[in-house]
């Protein structure tokens, strides 16, 4: 049950970071909106852009989380089956 925590923490500080760049395009795009500010919206895309999600990224936290709600269904599974007082189901 260990693993399922750590890889539930994993997911949850990949997700954190997501939402940090989201927050950034974010305050990048308010920054835009004062013309007498493009120099700093412009350095601030080509530091998004340095830091922005790939595709590869993104469908690797995808497959992880999917891989996490397996086990966790699994696990779950099993619980359940132990405690109506049975084997443990194999899933």
């Amino acid at each position: 049950m260990a693993g399922v925590a750590e890889a539930a923490q994993r997911l949850a500080v990949r997700v954190e970071r997501l939402e940090r760049r989201v927050e950034d395009v974010e305050d990048a795009a308010c920054a835009g909106l004062a013309p007498d500010r493009i120099d700093v919206l412009a350095a601030r895309v080509d530091d998004l852009d340095l830091m922005a999600a790939t595709h590869a990224e993104l469908m690797e936290v995808r497959m992880h989380s999917a891989r996490v709600m397996a086990e966790l269904n699994r696990l779950a599974v099993e619980v359940r089956g132990e405690a109506e007082g049975g084997w443990p189901a194999t899933a």
